[in-house]
């Protein structure tokens, strides 16, 4: 069952295009979510707002400084 399962897998990750399976994204898939109509994983389950802040500005890029007491001011 499991070999049957990563087979399907892969053929799926082909079809987007992909190498691996771990290159696989919400964009990839899509859900059918009425008879006719569809949407996009990455729309129908958004990420939430602080994962999607991950390497933006709105995020320390060095949080280490501040767990450690560390000033970085001075």
């Amino acid at each position: 069952y499991a070999r049957a399962v990563q087979e399907d897998l892969m053929t799926v990750v082909r079809a987007v295009g992909l190498v691996s399976a771990s290159q696989l994204r919400r964009e990839h898939v899509e859900v059918v979510v009425e008879a006719g109509r569809k949407m996009r994983a990455s729309d129908l389950y958004p990420y939430p707002p602080e994962v999607m802040a991950i390497g933006t500005a709105a995020i320390d890029p060095d949080p280490i400084e501040e767990y450690a007491g560390i000033d970085a001011a001075g």
